[in-house]
């Protein structure tokens, strides 16, 4: 025993001496970047001795510096500016100074292997995943006028929405958007006896599509909105509680299928699609919809376009006219003359084989069915920049237009009517940071101007309107 401490307390002692003889303080730790210098007026320092080297461990001081980095393979996960696990680049975690190998790859060269013995390639070690959630709520209280007297009133949910995106790089995206909806024009199940994969996805998702973008092409496939027209889906993205009969009745709101799109040039953009036909996520029709258009735009000035539009169309079988041939023609474009101020304009034609009425006020199976229209709407929307009330300010006046000659959009109000004249107006207040109230006046002008074709309930006259009025008030949060 006696042997033991006599061998182990020199040993003990040494660092303390070493210490002395060169100088360094107790905390000192020599690295890779140490520099062996040899002062020729000092004799304690040999011309090729140098200080024992002290690996960095966890009980270190110099192994604490903080390393920023993004949430990735090699990286423990933060969380994120909308408060989910995605990373954060204010992340720091503690731990040696970073490996010299290449981004992503282990000192063979090989890419960093993940959990379950995958390979992670190089190039996604390194890229960022950014996570998107938000989501919406629209709550309404509504009151319909007959112009017979008669009133309605209801309390709406109208809609519920929740949205996910990852988006990996300039070059990957994930889009998944949940909504539920009560409205006399919403998604539904109630009419099915069983319910099938099919319908719960329309009922519940407004979009779950992938894309790939790269070099100006963009590829998307899945169930995604219409890549044209001016009114959005979302209540978020207008000012407007409602959105047009034009929008909901004559043309799609979502496709089911491929998107293939190509930046031309900074002024115009192309696409064509491939899809199973208007809002239909499954076509049990031998035939595709297919489509294109070229969005386009000029006038650049302070990073917002002067002018933007988009010219599209659609041609292809639908369920409605059993391989009948359905083609639709839209043109949408916005005008921007101020940050604060829009005005949007969308022309529509269509037309269907053999649904429409011929001379004798028949459907013979031949002659096309027609329908056209058209809407303009003009937005203000206040701006941040604004130092007044205004800056939590929208309104909207909207006025649309719709003649359905052949009787097959169905028009809201009225059966068998072939007309329609609306007008919209809304006012909308920010309350708070993410809560909106709102207030709209709709009325709806409905007839039937096709002799023979449309007969209205109590007119004598085949073109004397028939008048609905609608006063909505509203809320919409969302975050």
């Amino acid at each position: 025993m006696v042997r033991r401490l006599v061998i182990v307390i020199p040993l003990l002692l040494y660092p303390t001496w070493a210490q002395a003889q060169t100088g360094e303080q107790p905390n000192s730790v020599a690295g890779p970047h140490s520099v062996d210098t040899a002062d020729s007026g000092d004799s304690k320092v040999a011309g090729s001795a140098k200080p024992p080297v002290v690996e960095p461990g966890d009980d270190d001081a110099a192994s604490r510096d903080p390393m920023v980095v993004d949430a990735n393979a090699n990286a423990t996960p933060g969380f994120g500016a909308a408060g989910i696990v995605g990373g954060s680049d204010a992340a720091v975690i503690q731990g040696p100074a970073p490996s010299p190998f290449p981004e992503g790859m282990l000192p063979t060269g090989e890419p960093v292997p993940i959990s379950g013995g995958a390979v992670l390639p190089a190039e996604l070690a390194t890229d960022k995943i950014d996570v998107d959630i938000s989501g919406f709520v629209q709550a309404e209280m509504v009151i319909g006028y007959l112009d017979n007297g008669q009133y309605d009133l209801t309390f709406l949910p109208r809609e519920l929405e929740l949205d996910f995106e990852a988006r990996h790089g300039d070059w990957g995206l994930l889009r998944i958007d949940l909504n539920l909806q009560s409205s006399p024009h919403s998604q539904t199940i109630a009419y099915s006896s069983d319910v099938t994969y099919v319908d719960l996805l329309d009922a519940l998702v407004e979009q779950a599509y992938v894309e790939w973008s790269r070099s100006g092409f963009t590829l998307r496939g899945g169930k995604m909105n219409v890549p044209f027209g001016s009114e959005p889906l979302d209540v978020i993205d207008r000012v407007g509680l409602s959105r047009s009969t034009l929008s909901r009745n004559a043309t799609p709101d979502w496709l089911a299928g491929f998107y293939v799109g190509y930046n031309i040039h900074e002024y115009a953009d192309a696409y064509l699609i491939a899809v199973n036909g208007w809002d239909l996520t499954v076509d049990n029709n031998p035939s595709i919809t297919f489509g294109g258009g070229i969005p386009h735009r000029f006038g650049k000035h302070d990073g917002m376009w002067l002018y933007e539009g988009n010219l599209s169309t659609l041609v292809g079988v639908e369920q409605k006219g059993i391989n009948n041939l359905r083609m639709l023609i839209d043109y949408s474009a916005s005008l921007h003359l101020i940050e604060e101020l829009r005005a949007a304009l969308e022309l529509i034609y269509g037309e269907e084989q053999g649904l429409g009425f011929n001379k004798q006020k028949a459907i013979d199976g031949e002659t096309t069915a027609q329908w056209w229209g058209g809407m303009f709407t003009v937005a203000f929307e206040g701006s941040d920049s604004r130092n007044c009330w205004l800056a939590d300010f929208a309104a909207e006046l909207r006025v649309e237009y719709l003649h359905d000659h052949d009787l097959i959009l169905d028009l809201p109000h009225l059966p068998r009517m072939t007309t329609l004249l609306g007008v919209a107006t809304v006012a909308r207040y920010r309350l708070a940071e993410g809560v909106d109230v709102a207030i709209e006046h709709k009325v709806d002008f409905e007839r039937g101007d096709v002799k023979g074709v449309s007969v209205q309930r109590n007119f004598s006259s085949p073109f004397e309107w028939f008048v609905t009025q609608e006063i909505v008030l509203g809320l919409v949060g969302y975050f």
